[in-house]
């Protein structure tokens, strides 16, 4: 494989898709030069939505003529690993691409019909999933499905089972949802078509079920019901903290109460090793620009995480590369010398950058939040100075973030320099990637399947 359409795939597959203009190019490129590896890329979570949806139509267009048998059931494998919503936006592309061949059929079928959660599907988004089955069954053979479920009969139980059951992971369960989305009358077992069945005739039997379940209702049997009073019976929506990993958790803990006890030290061992698991040796030679200054502690609810995040990022890559230099930019204490550092300080980033290309390391990365507080501008100025020079050392911003919708419009270093943002020391797996390929050419099959090991790595 082609070393380049692999690190353009990685720069971009993280944004929306409409960003970037060659972008359904590479991705027709990676899909016809590695079928295998190109399907895999699936499973990546750090993977915008738009990309999925491209490498999917992907797959099903070079596949057309062998979805069947194995294929097929590697792709519903896929899909119905995803969460829900994900792989249903994924199914939703098949009516888009407007071919129903038997082959998409069976795909479509058995990714419904084969999912764990069909009846949730049904109970909690009963259109979309009458018009998926609509579309791959086709509308007469719909209606005809709904008749026979009424009154099945010699013939329609045969009907049934080759036009139903024989996709089914558990043919009772998919009856009881398929008499739902059909509104024949059944007595159901599973809680939540109960639930919704209860609902249609009074919304107030629906406590409990999501929001736009509830709304759907709302819309199609009782108009009248005010919006506050869906809301309030709508299943309440916790809300989703993301739990750092142990290393990160107790970098955050030694600076959130500015104490290092002994524990701290007997912790940090093992909590490293959790971190570095399943993470290869590097052979290139880096040099780390770590950002400790004040900016890095933060505040309110980020109180602390950049500078957490970016130590626990630092140890991962020392550990890692073994050749590594290490330049501190701000913090209490030397980390050469020290497990621990509190921010502290200016951010001078531009005379590290300086120091750390004279050692002539293989590539550069900066782990910092993105604020030069001491000359804004600095870091630019030295990589357009080095790049005038023909030095093309790879350079990296890491940013330490709470959350990827954070705003990093004014916290790029410079133009020429890859942002890749992190938000769990987990991420750091797509840096592995990208130093993975810097200055190949080809990537043989042993890099390839390292390659896809980082990017499916969880």
């Amino acid at each position: 494989m082609n070393a380049e359409l692999l690190r353009k795939y990685l720069k971009m597959h993280r944004k929306h898709i409409t960003e970037y203009q060659d972008a359904t190019v590479v991705h027709k490129e990676l899909c016809q030069s590695q079928p295998e590896f190109y399907m895999e890329l699936l499973k990546n979570n750090l993977t915008h939505l738009s990309h999925k949806q491209e490498i999917f139509l992907n797959i099903i267009s070079l596949s057309c003529n062998s979805l069947a048998g194995p294929q097929t059931a590697k792709i519903v494998t896929f899909l119905q690993a995803l969460p829900i919503e994900q792989s249903l936006q994924l199914i939703d592309i098949l009516p888009k691409i407007k071919v129903n061949c038997s082959r998409i059929r069976n795909l479509g079928m058995n990714y419904l019909l084969g999912h764990e959660s069909f009846a949730t599907l049904a109970a909690t988004k009963s259109l979309r999933i009458q018009r998926l089955l609509k579309h791959f069954l086709g509308e007469r053979t719909w209606s005809a499905c709904k008749r026979f479920l009424k009154n099945p009969g010699t013939h329609g139980k045969k009907f049934l089972h080759h036009k139903l059951w024989r996709y089914a992971n558990n043919i009772e369960t998919t009856h009881e949802a398929l008499c739902f989305l059909a509104k024949v009358p059944y007595k159901t077992q599973e809680p939540l078509l109960t639930k919704s069945l209860a609902a249609r005739k009074s919304l107030e039997q629906g406590k409990g079920l999501p929001l736009d379940t509830l709304f759907g209702l709302r819309g199609t049997l009782h108009p009248s019901t005010l919006a506050s009073k869906v809301r309030s019976l709508a299943a309440s929506i916790s809300r989703i903290n993301i739990k750092d990993n142990p290393l990160t958790t107790l970098y955050k803990e030694v600076l959130s109460t500015n104490i290092t006890q002994a524990e701290h030290y007997d912790r940090l061992p093992a909590c490293l090793d959790h971190a570095v698991k399943n993470l290869p040796i590097m052979d290139q030679k880096v040099a780390i620009i770590l950002d400790i200054s004040s900016s890095m502690a933060s505040s309110g609810e980020r109180s602390q995480h950049p500078a957490g995040l970016g130590l626990a990022l630092t140890r991962i890559l020392q550990k890692q590369f073994p050749v590594t230099s290490l330049y501190q930019v701000g913090g209490t204490d030397n980390l050469v010398e020290a497990a621990f550092a509190f921010p502290q300080g200016q951010t001078d980033l531009a005379s590290a950058l300086l120091e750390a290309v004279s050692c002539k390391p293989d590539s550069v990365m900066f782990i910092t939040d993105g604020y030069e507080n001491t000359r804004q501008g600095d870091v630019a100025d030295v990589v357009t100075g080095m790049r005038q020079l023909a030095i093309n050392t790879p350079i990296y911003q890491i940013v330490p973030l709470f959350t990827h919708t954070e705003d990093l419009t004014q916290r790029t270093l410079s133009a020429d320099i890859e942002v890749i943002t992190i938000a769990h020391e987990t991420e750091i797996s797509d840096l592995f990637a990208h130093v993975l390929l810097e200055q190949t050419q080809d990537v043989s099959p042993d890099k390839l399947q390292l390659c896809k090991q980082l990017l499916t790595r969880s």
